[in-house]
């Protein structure tokens, strides 16, 4: 059994670096255009990570019967967090 912890792969910053890298890999232009979209797509992922984070935070602080009451669970948040920024 994984147990997750406060510094899980998905959500710091490896993932993010991970993140980046695939952004930096999948542009195979070398022209003009390419700095500016890839600082545009690192922009985008920063944002959508920040939300995410914030998410997580936001649902990590309520008490189990407000979860329950919003039908998740503590082991739903993550799962949740990620559908609700996208």
């Amino acid at each position: 059994m994984t147990y997750m912890t406060a510094a899980h792969p998905a959500t710091g910053p490896v993932a993010l670096a991970s993140g980046i890298g695939r952004i930096l890999v999948s542009s195979t232009r070398l022209d003009h255009d390419v700095v500016p979209s890839l600082l545009s797509r690192a922009a985008t992922e920063l944002r959508l990570r920040a939300e995410i984070h914030r998410t997580r935070r936001q649902l990590s602080a309520l008490s189990d019967r407000e979860l329950d009451d919003i039908g998740l669970t503590r082991g739903d948040i993550d799962r949740a967090a990620r559908k609700a920024a996208r």
